[in-house]
């Protein structure tokens, strides 16, 4: 699974996740995101917002699975999204930052 830029506080970690295990990434990818969320807000306007920054990069994306935290507060959305180069995966990041709600992605 691929590591995000962004930590439980929605801050920058100082370098984006490019390598797994030593390995550098080769595109295009897919692989699952999962987006935590904040619960308070409606599933649909979560679902939406995600989907914009998709649309904005023009990720291909498909909806895989939703799950709620044992406390409620929080939801995760899962999307298997296809990432072509270097530059969308970066951007994708950088997007997902300003997303309203979003706690982190992974």
């Amino acid at each position: 699974m691929i590591n995000s830029p962004l930590n439980g506080s929605g801050k920058k970690k100082s370098q984006l996740p490019l390598s797994m295990e030593g390995k550098a990434l080769t595109f295009p990818i897919t692989f699952p995101l999962k987006a935590m969320m904040d619960a308070a807000i409606d599933d649909d306007v979560n679902r939406e917002r995600l989907v914009d920054v998709f649309k904005i990069l023009k990720i291909s994306y498909a909806y895989t699975s939703k799950k709620i935290s044992t406390k409620g507060k929080y939801v995760s959305f899962t999307y298997e999204i296809t990432v072509i180069n270097k530059a969308q995966f970066e951007k994708l990041y950088l997007l997902l930052r300003k997303v309203e709600g979003l706690k982190f992605a992974i």
